[in-house]
């Protein structure tokens, strides 16, 4: 168990290890790729694990995961977990697959920023509409909170991005800021 550990950053990292082998990886894919996560969104990520994956109370007590409405269950992931597990399976072609599941399971997904984080997954042709258009809504509205959110779902998922993608956020980026 502690064979290789040479310092208390190597020890930290190897518990942090541990602790996110416990869950499935694509529960952390799943809550890396989705805006949020919730019980539903939890239990269709581990439906099919063997063995089973702990409870989503379990879940959201680790490290990396962050209330956003605890008192409604809706929890994401902190950002640099975020960022580290978009790394980590960037080139994964399952990755794709679970988001385009995710979109066919949620078909009716209500709010237009869970579908812009799905499809920058799936579809980024399609993501890139949907990014024009719930920018462009905001932009119209005068609601600048509106347009950062919708840069935020953008950044928060940069090393995904492909070069169409990542020119049409630079550019509402320099559009905003102007």
């Amino acid at each position: 168990l502690l064979a290789g550990i040479t310092s208390v950053a190597c020890l930290v990292a190897k518990a942090r290890e541990m602790v996110i082998a416990r869950f499935p990886d694509q529960v952390w894919q799943g809550a890396a790729i989705a805006r949020r996560i919730d019980r539903g969104l939890y239990q269709a990520l581990t439906e099919a694990s063997t063995p089973p994956a702990p409870d989503f109370k379990d879940f959201v007590a680790q490290p990396a995961v962050e209330a956003v409405d605890a008192a409604n269950g809706i929890f994401q992931l902190r950002p640099s977990a975020r960022e580290a597990f978009l790394l980590r399976w960037r080139e994964d072609p399952s990755l794709k697959a679970l988001a385009a599941r995710l979109i066919g399971r949620f078909a009716n997904i209500p709010d237009p920023l869970d579908s812009l984080a799905l499809e920058i997954v799936a579809n980024q042709t399609t993501a890139e509409s949907i990014f024009g258009t719930i920018y462009n809504a905001a932009d119209a509205g005068f609601d600048l909170a509106g347009c950062e959110a919708v840069l935020d779902i953008v950044r928060q998922r940069a090393p995904l991005l492909s070069s169409d993608l990542r020119d049409a956020l630079a550019e509402r980026e320099q559009y905003l800021a102007s």
